[in-house]
């Protein structure tokens, strides 16, 4: 198992162990209960944002450094394709909506799964202080586990799987996050309703907008605030 905070900023080498650049971000085709790793993007000279495919370069990786299949003159960049959406742009760092705890929670880090030598998954989103402390530095983080667990009180991971996430700050109306996971228009209103109060007014408002009329309806019902569904209403015919 392998974290995406352990790959950012990591050194990309081509085969003859020339530095390229350092990795920026990874990218996923999105429609698989665990989608595959299909891009990685990195920083290439003079700061140049660059990608190419993981499954065709990338030859192997660990937690300092990815290194390619062929020599840099042999690479053939590509571009984000319409399936596809990037971990640390899109979902790092964004809230997401547990649906199986049905509730808003903040992506601290991403966990991935080497299911080959070179093919990587993504398993889920690290939503603990783990995750958090793990982002800040690697260093933070075993220190505190090593304190905690001395004291009694191990810090445990606290992970959601990517067949229990949807996103709700996104610009991806287009792209299908999952083949398996429940989706807000899917959940009772009851539960739409407790998730959108627990956002800030202006996902809140982003998340309302995505429901239909009736939908809406069944979710304004189940408001604790009356002030809430005013709200959201106006919002609504402001626009």
């Amino acid at each position: 198992m392998i974290y995406l905070s352990q790959l950012m900023g990591n050194p990309v080498l081509d085969s003859n162990d020339e530095k390229i650049g350092t990795v920026s971000d990874l990218g996923i085709a999105t429609g698989e209960v665990f989608p595959r790793i299909t891009s990685l993007a990195f920083m290439g000279p003079g700061r140049t944002p660059l990608m190419i495919s993981w499954r065709k370069y990338v030859d192997t990786y660990n937690e300092d450094v990815i290194k390619l299949k062929v020599p840099s003159t042999e690479i053939r960049f590509s571009y984000l394709q319409p399936n596809e959406v990037l971990l640390a742009r899109d979902i790092l760092n964004k809230q997401i909506v547990d649906t199986r705890g049905i509730r808003v929670v903040r992506v601290n880090d991403l966990k991935l799964s080497d299911t080959s030598s070179t093919q990587l998954r993504l398993l889920g989103a690290e939503v603990g202080v783990r995750g958090l402390l793990r982002s800040l530095s690697p260093k933070l983080e075993q220190i505190a586990t090593r304190i905690a667990r001395s004291m009694g009180h191990p810090m445990q991971e606290r992970i959601i799987a990517w067949s229990y996430m949807d996103l709700v700050e996104r610009d991806l109306s287009n792209v299908k996050l999952s083949v398996s996971h429940k989706t807000l228009d899917e959940l009772h209103p009851a539960d739409v309703a407790d998730i959108i109060e627990r956002l800030d007014s202006r996902l809140r408002s982003q998340v309302f907008a995505q429901l239909d009329d009736e939908q809406r309806a069944g979710a304004m019902a189940e408001f604790n605030d009356d002030a809430m569904a005013v709200e959201l209403i106006g919002g609504m015919n402001e626009k």
